[in-house]
């Protein structure tokens, strides 16, 4: 499988950097949830699981505790029955009735190229391996029903943040997803240069999705210039 990271332009409060999976093996799949005015979120502050009117974005309801305190990644699945979860290290699912966590497996260990310098020159990548151990964006291609994982590398500094594939059985990362000694590559948001005001790189990918119709994949890459100062966007 093959992925290239390709600057496509900018919009007004946007940075687009196409994540290119190369992933169309069957036509999309629904996705939807019981009552399709409702999505489903995570209260940091709580660690519990709400739901949101999706109209609106008022929330409606606190269903329970995730009994976990490291959840910041979530994703239906495609026929809407089942809720993933990543937990800091582990891979599960939410009980959308009670809302508790419930672990399927550890990520593991994942090798891959990185840029050894951070300075956003890949032509000296290197191989090297990471404890996927902060998955903060989760999403299933609907174009191929591939699940992916946004692993935190460094916060609010370098190196770039690296995206898995993750096997929904078992919660392990894919071995060799992305080719030979590929089990993960790197987000190359860094490369995009400073951004938001005032400007700084994006190091970091908080969330991901995927467009149902074509399988691109898009990415919310923050801009964090010190303790107090960030900026959410988008990137595809």
């Amino acid at each position: 499988l093959g992925w290239r990271p390709l600057l496509s332009g900018l919009l007004a409060g946007a940075v687009l950097l196409t994540l290119s999976a190369g992933l169309l093996l069957s036509d999309p799949a629904p996705v939807y949830a019981a009552d399709p005015t409702i999505c489903y979120a995570g209260d940091d502050d709580g660690d519990r699981l709400v739901t949101i009117n999706r109209t609106t974005g008022t929330p409606t309801t606190v269903i329970g505790s995730f009994g976990a305190a490291n959840i910041e990644a979530r994703t239906l699945s495609l026929d809407g029955d089942t809720l993933y979860a990543a937990n800091a290290s582990t891979f599960g699912t939410v009980n959308i009735t009670t809302g508790a966590y419930t672990t399927i497996g550890s990520f593991g260990t994942a090798s891959g190229y990185v840029d050894p310098n951070n300075d956003g020159d890949y032509s000296d990548q290197v191989l090297t391996s990471y404890l996927i151990n902060d998955v903060d964006g989760l999403a299933i291609d609907p174009t191929s029903g591939i699940f992916y994982g946004s692993e935190r590398q460094g916060d609010a500094a370098a190196p770039d943040d690296v995206l898995i594939q993750i096997n929904p059985l078992t919660g392990a990362h894919v071995p060799n997803a992305f080719g030979p000694n590929q089990d993960f590559v790197a987000l190359k948001t860094s490369t995009l240069g400073p951004q938001g005001d005032p400007p700084a790189l994006l190091w970091d990918i908080d969330d991901l999705a995927v467009n149902p119709v074509d399988g691109q994949m898009y990415g919310v890459a923050n801009a964090v210039s010190n303790s107090s100062v960030a900026s959410d966007n988008l990137v595809a």
